[in-house]
Order: C-alpha cells, then structure tokens, then sequence
C-alpha cells in the first residue's frame, strides 16, 4: 500500500487513520517482538494525506508536527442537531432548558445522545422525562460501572454517560413484565457478544433460537442503539464502549465468568475444522474465535474445551500463512492437553503432531524434527490397543509429516524410508486417489528429486497431480504444491523453458488464489528466479530474489530460514554479476537488523 499511494501515478487520495491511540502504531506489534511500527508503513506524496485521530499525545508529537487540530467535545447546537435527526418524533423535545441540561448530563457524547434517542423512540418517552429517569438512575451502580470503564477519563462530569445511558436501556429489556420474548433473548444476545470481537459478528454466530425470536431481539438491541448492521446483510457490530458496559455489568452481578464459557461453546460449536474448502466458514468466526480465547482467566473448567478451540484455530492461521500465530496457538493448546490428558493420551500426541508442523514451516527443523519423532512413538503407544494398532491414519500422518522434516534437514533416504512404508500403509486402508495418500506421494517425490533420482520422481509427481486435479481442482493450493514441485523436477533435469512455464503458471495462481502475502508465494517467486537464473537471465533473476527477500523479511521475518535463503541466492546472483562491494553491503546491512531487532526484544 506505501509502495503504491507513494506514486504521483495513483492520483489523489486520503488516508484516515481512526483511533490511532495503539502502540502498535509507534512501537510494533505488542510493543515487544520487534515488529515494524505501523507508522514505517504510511505512505508520502503531494497527492495524498492522512488524517489520524487520536487521543494520544505521543501520536500527535510523532507525527502531526505543527499540523494539529484540537477537538473539544460536541458544543450545545451540533448535540441539539443529533439528538434531533435521531428522534422519530420531534415532539419528544420539549423546552430548551431541559433539552440543554439533558445533552449536559450526556457530555455532549455522540454514542450517549444516540442511545437516549433510541431509549425515547422505542418507549415514546419525552426529553423531561427521559431526564427525570437518568437524575433518578442507581448513582452506586453507575459508579461501579465506571470504576473499570477503560475510558472513563475522556468523559468530564459526575457520571459516566455511557454507562448511564446504557444502564437506563439495559433496564428496559430486562423488565420481566415486558409482553415479548424478544426482549429476554436480546439481553442473552448482548452478553453474549460482550464477549467477542465487536465487527462483523454473524447471525449464524449467536446462540440459537427460531428465526422470530431472532430478528425480533436483534430488532430490539438495534432499536436501543446497542448494535447496528455490519458490513453484510447477516452481520452485526457493537460498539466497545457497550461491550465495556456490558462486561462491567456481568462481572459486578458475578456472571462474566459464565458468559465466557457459553460464548467459549457457542464459538466453538460453529467453528468446524479447518480446511481450504471451508474458508469461507471459518475465517469469519475467526476474529471472534480468538477475542474469546483472551477471557481464559473466566474459564476455570473448560480447559479441554480451550484446548480444541485453540487447535482450531491454530490450524486456521496454519492455512492462512500465519505460521507464528500458528506455532503460538498450538503451544497453548498443546500445554493444556498435557495438563489435563497426560502426555501419553492420544489427542495430546495429536497437537504435537500439528504443533511440529508449525515449527518445521518457520524453518524450525530440530525442534520440528525432536516435537514430530516424540509425537510419533506416543500416537503408536496409544493406539496399540485399538482395531487398527499403529496401521491408524494419524500414525501415517505423523510418519508423513516428520518425513517432510527430515527432506528439509537433507536427509533424504531416511526420509524415503520413511515414506515408503507410509505409503504402502496408506494405501492398504483407503486407496490410491485418498488425500493423506496424495500427501505421501508428494513427499516421496520430492525425497526422490532431492537425491536426483528425476524420473522416478517425474512419474510420481505426474501421478499425484494428476490426482490432485481431479479430486480438488485446479486452483486448490494441493495442485499448486503439485505444480511447484514438477517444476523442480524439470529444472533438476535441465528442463528449465518447461520449468519456468511451470513456475510462471504456478506463482500466478497463488497469487490470486491465497494472496501476495502468503508464504507459497514466496516459495514459488524463488523458484521462478531460479530457473530464470539457470537461463542466464541474471538482472531479471536479481530483480525476482530482491522482491522476495523483501516479501519475506516482511511475511516470515528476518531470521526465518526462507529469509536467510532468499538472501543467500540474492548475494549469489550479485556475485555472478561482479557485484560483490553491493552483495557485502546487502549481508552486513541484514546483519545489523538481526542484531538490532534481537537486542530490541532483549531490551523488552
């Protein structure tokens, strides 16, 4: 995005930078692992600005300069125009002085005059009287509201507005006299989503009930100014500060912990396992998935509900690309499993299946290869007993996957080995056209072409695509695996004008199927420089090596071993150009970030 709006040729634009009051924005992610600041990320140009708000004062010292504006809250004339475009009947508002003293006590707060709008209209309640009820609202409660209101400072006067206003109309829906059911179901719904992300929540995401009810309670919580529409039909968004509200309220009335647990389930019940051809799914319950995972202090008992919903979601990142998120989910779930299963129990050998898998994608392969091998004895312990003994499919998956391990630490005919007795197992329980039989096939091919032995490895990877076509397709990240590893084949034998249409075929695929971001699509980029490289093709090599170094320093980080490769090939390229002064700068100058970035996080 920098790269782009920095070009005069993008045209105009603007750029709005809403609450930039995180320290992300300044420091990195968390303030801690090193990761650029977002501010490194904006772009410059004399076409373009950006705007950010903020309440911050080290923004506005970073990056504003002298080019500040200061904003006071709301003034009496633009709260009068709100609260009048809000209501459905003028009428409502009566005399001047009490319209004044009402905007007053609300602090001239925009969510404030929205939910007493939204309280007037559904009850057709006048300003006098809405006053009357907010003067006579329980003071101790809206203290207790306030005490843990994250931004209770910004708010001037003896009340919190928020939570007052928020008070009045969660008392509303809550009357056990009210004639509808919908009232009853829209409290259980806004507690519910107190407790996951606040964007783009979807109605599938809410605890079920008949589709009356359901539109009915949601009409009731829209109707209060409690939520309104998200970006589609079937989605909803609330507002962090009635989130707030809400979880102080549960927490004084002792039931945060309860509502945590129910939203644990209720998530975890709609999330399935991930899987490429669910994406649509999964990934927007993913948000709200990890939002509910931060409340594990209100948990208790549900340490192996935790851990599945973890696993899940580990395996989601996995597939997006996220291999540290990843690694971090599955080590949270797999600690969990040991705590509560035992080492020896087969879910736990499960996750640190998944878990090895994780650390081998970062280049993390002793570690992967330790975590994969430990995993692999414990599954064949565990299932001895069952029908099926050590012959189960997650044996065979594990094999698979500490074979893929043992090809990237280079030792290949321990990796064969390994692989030909998966195969022949796999294929005695479910068949040639099985997908963990596809899996092994391509594992073995890819053994076979590191030890050079091409036309095997031709033969076998020709198979397996061909499978993977007719079983996933063509734009099915497996039939990209697939493709890239022909390729290889065909640059190991010096086929490197069908190599590069493979690669060429292969990267564009990728890109528009999972992302320029994703990390295959690095894999297939450094592919393509090297066989354009092998053609004697030397700028255009340097050019793809130098755009993948920076995807990859960005994507996978400085220190991941993709980096560090696509590092060493782009030195290499130098060196053959007679670049050598620009290769030893390039490696110093990598050198100095690894440093700095490791003393950062020691400093931290």
């Amino acid at each position: 995005m920098k790269k782009f709006l920095s070009q005069e040729s993008a045209g105009k634009w603007l750029l709005i930078i809403d609450n930039a009051d995180d320290a992300m924005l300044y420091d990195g992610a968390n303030g801690t692992t090193g990761s650029p600041a977002l501010l490194n990320y904006l772009p410059s140009s004399r076409k373009g600005s950006i705007l950010l708000t903020t309440r911050n004062l080290r923004v506005v010292a970073k990056k504003g300069g002298f080019d500040v504006m200061r904003l006071d809250k709301m003034d009496l004339s633009d709260s009068q125009k709100l609260l009048e475009i809000s209501l459905i009947e003028q009428g409502l508002i009566e005399e001047q002085d009490v319209t004044t003293k009402l905007l007053d006590n609300l602090t001239h707060l925009p969510l404030a005059i929205k939910q007493a709008a939204a309280y007037m209209n559904e009850n057709t309640m006048s300003a006098s009287n809405y006053l009357k009820i907010y003067e006579e609202s329980d003071e101790e409660l809206i203290y207790l509201l306030s005490e843990e209101f994250e931004d209770h400072g910004r708010y001037e006067g003896a009340k919190n507005a928020i939570a007052s206003t928020w008070l009045i109309s969660f008392s509303q829906i809550s009357r056990p006299d009210l004639p509808t059911e919908g009232h009853s179901l829209a409290k259980e719904y806004l507690c519910f989503m107190s407790c996951i992300a606040e964007r783009d929540i979807p109605c599938s995401l809410l605890p079920p009930a008949t589709n009356r009810k359901t539109l009915e309670a949601v009409g009731t919580l829209k109707a209060y100014a409690f939520i309104t529409d998200g970006k589609g039909q079937d989605s909803y968004n609330i507002h962090r500060l009635v989130q707030i509200a809400t979880r102080n309220w549960l927490k004084k009335e002792g039931d945060l912990s309860l509502w945590c647990k129910k939203a644990l389930m209720q998530v975890f019940g709609v999330f399935p396992e991930p899987q490429y051809e669910n994406k649509a799914i999964w990934t927007r319950y993913l948000p709200h998935a990890q939002h509910i995972l931060s409340f594990q202090e209100y948990f208790n008992d549900c340490g192996t509900l935790q851990s599945d919903l973890l696993s899940r979601v580990g395996l989601g990142s996995r597939i997006l690309g996220k291999y540290q998120d990843s690694e971090q989910e599955l080590r949270q779930a797999l600690e969990l499993r040991v705590k509560i299963l035992g080492k020896q129990h087969g879910a736990t050998s499960a996750c640190m299946n998944d878990l090895g898998s994780a650390m081998s994608l970062q280049g993390k392969y002793k570690e992967a290869e330790e975590m994969l091998r430990e995993a692999l004895d414990l599954k064949k312990m565990w299932l001895k007993k069952g029908p099926l003994g050590e012959e189960h499919p997650s044996t065979i998956k594990c094999m698979n996957n500490l074979a893929i391990v043992l090809n990237r630490e280079h030792k290949y005919e321990e990796a064969e080995q390994l692989l030909q007795q998966a195969l022949k197992l796999q294929e005695k329980q479910f068949g040639k056209g099985h997908d963990s039989t596809l899996a092994i096939l391509h594992s073995l091919a890819a053994s076979l072409t590191h030890q050079r032995k091409y036309k095997e490895a031709e033969q076998l990877q020709r198979q397996e695509l061909e499978l993977t076509e007719k079983f996933h397709g063509k734009e099915h990240p497996l039939t990209f695996a697939s493709m890239n590893s022909l390729a290889l084949i065909f640059r190991g034998q010096g086929k490197y004008e069908d190599a590069e249409r493979m690669d060429r075929q292969t990267l564009k695929l990728r890109e528009k199927v999972l992302g320029q971001d994703h990390p295959d699509v690095l894999d297939s980029m450094n592919n393509l420089a090297e066989n354009v490289l092998s053609l004697g093709r030397y700028e255009e090599a340097e050019q793809l090596h130098r755009q993948m170094m920076e995807l990859s320093m960005k994507v996978l980080g400085l220190e991941h071993a993709s980096t560090k490769k696509s590092r060493n090939n782009l030195k290499r390229v130098l060196h053959i150009q007679g670049k050598s002064e620009e290769a030893m700068k390039l490696v110093a100058a990598m050198d100095t970030e690894v440093q700095a970035a490791k003393g950062k996080l020691t400093s931290s």
